[in-house]
């Protein structure tokens, strides 16, 4: 990607159920609920946008695709509604968003 846009938030815990259980597993096959994210990395260019989840050990908690950065926030904001924190922009510097974003959250979280 050419000068791809890379964001991470921050998630914090959130008291009772959340908007969306991402699950994982086969539509004939058992599913397996994947961990709450701590962290989010939104990473898009010119024709789309992916939105990852993780924890702050780095455990991955699902992904999805939005045709924007904006479709991409609305779901962010839908499924951790007050406890999604500010988008920060992932520096240049960092080859890799997602090591990166685990990285600071695992940070923010030992400060």
């Amino acid at each position: 990607m050419d000068n791809p846009i890379r964001l991470i938030a921050l998630v914090g815990p959130m008291v009772g159920r959340p908007q969306a259980i991402h699950k994982i597993g086969l539509a004939d096959g058992p599913e397996n609920t994947m961990p709450f994210a701590d962290v989010l990395f939104l990473e898009a260019d010119e024709t789309s946008c992916m939105l990852y989840r993780y924890t702050v050990d780095g455990r991955f908690g699902g992904d999805t695709w939005h045709q924007t950065v904006d479709d991409a926030k609305h779901q962010a904001e839908f499924e951790y509604a007050d406890t999604l924190g500010p988008w920060l922009v992932v520096p240049q510097s960092e080859s890799d968003g997602h090591e990166y974003a685990v990285s600071y959250a695992k940070q923010r979280r030992e400060a």
